[in-house]
């Protein structure tokens, strides 16, 4: 996506990213319709399906845009696991996303079992569930286009900034409207941020090997998502509390914020 745009990057990535949003807010609903008619083996067998009937066919269609260099120019050496550590701006932008990815994880885990201890409902968590979803898909339609007028370093600060303040709402949340507020602003804030990467990344490193670097720079999505929620939940278990990894979570995200100011600024 990134080597195809570049006046509209942000809105043209965060478009395709909505997708994953989408995914997010629809099927887990859809599933837990069909579990009790199909069984989770027939709802397993449904989804390789619909992915081999629709998926396959759709990858096979993606094309990256051919290089633009003349074939006189000499081609840029396709970038190490290690190699890439050498440059300070890599650096950083991986550890933007250890932060903020540390914390956005947490409360598609524990906002459920965290409302229940509110005494709310599992439907009223069910519903936080899907307000972040809703929330995620404005952030990537809507927010990251923003990016192309603002720049897309600016708004991924911003934006970061956003989720360090939904988990402020969270920390103070003592009922379902502040709940609800929360996993708004926290799926908006997000969703935007999840649409700038790619786009951030290829302003950074170009389009040539844009692949090979987000793959690298996200492996720090996948070391957070082992980290947070794991954390989040022994600390529950240890304290009878989530305040600690609430807050711990608006400081990661604020720090998150700072180091993309810092990265644009490089």
């Amino acid at each position: 996506m990134q080597s195809w745009f570049v006046l509209k990057r942000s809105r043209a990535s965060g478009i395709a990213t909505a997708g994953l949003g989408l995914g997010t807010l629809l099927l887990p609903f859809t599933i837990g319709r069909l579990v009790p008619g199909l069984g989770w083996r027939g709802c397993f067998i449904s989804l390789a399906v619909v992915i081999a009937v629709i998926g396959l066919p759709a990858a096979m269609l993606v094309r990256k845009r051919p290089d633009a260099n003349s074939p006189s120019e000499p081609r840029s050496v396709l970038p190490g696991p290690f190699t890439v550590w050498r440059d300070s701006r890599f650096r950083l932008f991986f550890s933007m996303l250890v932060l903020a990815s540390f914390c956005t994880f947490i409360p598609y885990v524990h906002i459920v079992p965290a409302a229940h201890d509110m005494g709310l409902s599992l439907e009223s968590g069910t519903i936080l569930i899907a307000l972040i979803g809703i929330g995620n898909i404005f952030g990537r339609f809507v927010l990251a286009g923003l990016g192309d007028r603002i720049g897309s370093l600016r708004l991924l600060a911003i934006l970061t900034l956003g989720v360090a303040c939904s988990f402020l709402l969270w920390s103070v949340a003592n009922g379902m409207v502040m709940l609800v507020l929360f996993s708004l602003l926290f799926g908006m804030s997000y969703g935007g941020c999840v649409g700038l990467y790619p786009a951030v990344a290829a302003d950074l490193f170009g389009t040539r090997h844009i692949g090979t670097i987000l793959g690298y720079l996200y492996t720090a999505v996948g070391l957070a998502a082992l980290l947070g929620p794991t954390m989040a939940g022994l600390v529950f278990d240890k304290t009878g509390s989530y305040l600690g990894p609430i807050l711990f979570s608006m400081v990661a995200a604020l720090a998150a914020s700072f180091l993309t100011l810092r990265l644009r600024q490089k």
